[in-house]
């Protein structure tokens, strides 16, 4: 529009004086614009939360992806990483580790679980601090049967937690063929 023309009064669109309205939360045209948006992303068949949908493992540089998945309650990643004969546990969110077992310099060293139950196999790599355990475990069986992969917490001996792996996304990694490595190579199984 040439400068000598009058501008529009405001309605909708610029204010008035030509300076950039901001859209504020809630604001129509805010609504319309993030409308727009979901519409395009839809259309296009592209992933809308990309981050929401990928799994990262907590594993270092040098080290494999033994067995991954994201809590089901709280989005927080569970990691078994190794490296030839070395078992490493990580728990919390990519940047953020929270718990990383065993400890650098820390003489704990992980071992297996088995229990079998007759009607169930409760199968898992348990890793210890001070009177913490926290075992990533391979349960199948009950009634009606179910396979479920879980972190169990004790303290003590005695149960603290129960964290669920979310199904989506899918858990990366062979956690029963891990044991069955682990266990073939001598590792210290606790029965049940």
């Amino acid at each position: 529009m040439p400068p000598s023309m009058p501008r529009p009064a405001a309605s909708g669109g610029a204010p008035a004086d030509g300076a950039p309205r901001r859209d504020r939360p809630g604001h129509a045209i805010g609504r319309y614009r993030l409308a727009g948006l979901i519409a395009a992303a839809i259309a296009s068949g592209l992933p809308m939360v990309a981050h929401a949908t990928a799994l990262t493992p907590l594993c270092d540089a040098g080290e494999a992806v033994a067995f991954a998945c994201r809590m089901a309650r709280s989005g927080k990643t569970v990691s078994v990483c190794e490296r030839p004969g070395h078992l490493v546990y990580r728990f919390g969110v990519p940047g953020r580790i929270e718990l990383a077992l065993p400890e650098p310099g820390s003489p704990e060293v992980p071992h297996l679980l088995l229990e079998d139950g007759g009607s169930h196999t409760l199968r898992g790599v348990v890793f210890t601090r001070g009177s913490h355990a926290y075992a990533v475990t391979h349960f199948v069986g009950g009634r009606p049967p179910t396979e479920e992969l879980a972190v169990s917490v004790q303290r003590d001996g005695s149960p603290v937690a129960l964290l669920k792996c979310a199904q989506t996304p899918r858990p990366l990694g062979d956690l029963p063929g891990l044991l069955e490595r682990r266990r073939a190579e001598g590792a210290r199984l606790e029965r049940r």
